[in-house]
């Protein structure tokens, strides 16, 4: 039977944010300042008059679309401001839609806030340290409900720790101080109740055995479990456990918490739960709350923050708070407010899916996303035949000719698609199981005897 671990001692461990690296300047002027780089275009060693201009709108020589005068030392614009008082200026100015020029800037202007303002904007973290040769040990932490049946934890994961909270149960084993805002309410709980003794992997889901919440090639919870790499989970800190379905670059789930959009509460929330970092103007990572996390990053962040979340969460009368924390476990654990890997390298690295690169595993999203639209036509085909079949007299309807051709056709190609999907799951599990493929496919050092 699962170990089921639930009283605590609590202690805090404060991570501390390392601070953003300093851009050069490529004039060789303004020592000190942090600026711009800007690349030549080809067959040029002019910098473009438009980068000129914005690096003397950070140096505070020239105020933002006035022009900035020949000569730097008669200028009315000048300021014994700081260089970050003179770039907060300038961030709220529509400047930035005017330097940047794809072909000859390549720090773009998020790149340039980043580096010359100080005020932190989101939490940073120690990067994480897996060992290759060591086995971490897993615990299951699974949010429920009464009616939820969660057997199949105890019938195929015999040897993980579990934790099965159910939140509608004063009465359950484990519990939450109130049902709200779902699997939230758990996660938190959970952590601290035992943050002192946390486990080495912490993995959060729900309480179904099979559902669209969990990565596309693995529809079974318990495989999902049974294939996760801890060593990724130590290295990242964090791991959605959904690898999504995107080219690199791409991220689907998105929310804008500063536009009000989808719900201006989610404002007041953000202010109320992240008091210290300004509201950011997207939110966004692949869905459904459920992720692994390691000790060393749940540490990083005090006990006292967790309680004050969660305390938060009690009183306030807000609602739809457990679909905006969806959109917060990447802040909060990753420290990054959009935060989408690359779909091919999360199931390689994560799950042992190992394709051969993104390009093959475009091709299986390819492959899987025309079968489910060949099952839709079918679907529809289907349907108008019962259609046909209610609204006859006789209760008799025979298709056209064309649709029960292009059913049989339609039917044919899943078969196909089926085939070729198989075959290649086959061969990205194999490559997965060999650590060195899995290391060469995700370009990281392999040495003799490592696990990944």
């Amino acid at each position: 039977m699962p170990n089921q671990i639930s009283t605590p001692d609590r202690t805090a461990s404060i991570g501390k944010p390392t601070s953003a690296s300093a851009i050069p300047d490529p004039t060789g002027e303004g020592a000190g300042l942090e600026e711009p780089t800007a690349v030549m275009p080809a067959g040029t060693d002019t910098i473009p008059s438009h980068v000129m201009a914005y690096q003397e709108i950070v140096r505070g020589r020239c105020a933002p679309f006035t022009g900035c005068p020949k000569h730097h030392e008669d200028n009315e614009y000048s300021t014994d401001a700081s260089p970050l008082q003179r770039a907060h200026s300038w961030i709220k100015s529509p400047l930035q839609q005017v330097i940047q020029e794809p072909n000859t800037v390549t720090t773009t202007v998020t790149a340039t806030i980043a580096a010359i303002s100080t005020p932190k904007t989101k939490p940073s973290y120690v990067p994480g340290k897996a060992d290759p040769h060591k086995t971490y040990r897993k615990a299951l932490i699974v949010s429920s409900i009464k009616k939820e049946n969660t057997s199949w934890v105890a019938q195929n994961l015999p040897d993980i720790d579990a934790y099965i909270y159910v939140n509608d149960d004063p009465d359950a084993i484990l519990t939450v101080p109130k049902n709200k805002f779902n699997e939230v309410m758990t996660y938190l709980t959970f952590i601290i109740d035992h943050y002192d003794r946390l486990p080495e992997i912490m993995i959060f889901i729900h309480a179904h055995a099979r559902t669209h919440h969990n990565p596309a090639m693995m529809g079974m919870t318990a495989d999902l479990i049974n294939n996760l790499n801890p060593q990724r989970v130590m290295r990242e800190g964090y791991m959605n456990l959904n690898c999504g379905a995107w080219k690199t670059g791409e991220c689907t789930a998105q929310m804008r918490p500063a536009e009000g959009m989808p719900f201006g509460s989610h404002i007041d929330a953000w202010k109320a739960l992240f008091p210290e970092y300004p509201l950011p103007q997207i939110l966004g990572g692949s869905c459904c709350a459920q992720f692994a996390v390691s000790k060393e990053r749940v540490r990083q962040i005090p006990l006292e923050t967790f309680k004050r979340w969660r305390s938060w969460l009690l009183e306030t009368k807000l609602s739809g708070m457990g679909f905006f924390f969806e959109y917060l476990w990447q802040f909060i654990f990753k420290g990054e407010h959009v935060y989408c890997p690359a779909s091919w390298s999360c199931y390689c690295d994560g799950f042992g899916l190992c394709f051969g690169g993104e390009a093959e595993y475009m091709k299986y999203v390819r492959l899987q996303s025309g079968k489910d639209k060949l099952v839709q036509s079918v679907d529809e085909i289907n349907a108008m035949g019962r259609h046909g079949i209610e609204k006859s007299k006789d209760g008799k309807y025979d298709l056209p000719d064309a649709d029960v051709k292009r059913r049989v056709s339609f039917r044919k190609a899943i078969e196909d698609i089926d085939i070729e999907i198989k075959r290649m799951l086959t061969i990205a599990k194999e490559r997965g199981r060999n650590p060195k493929l899995r290391a060469e496919e995700l370009g990281r050092k392999w040495e003799e005897g490592d696990f990944v």
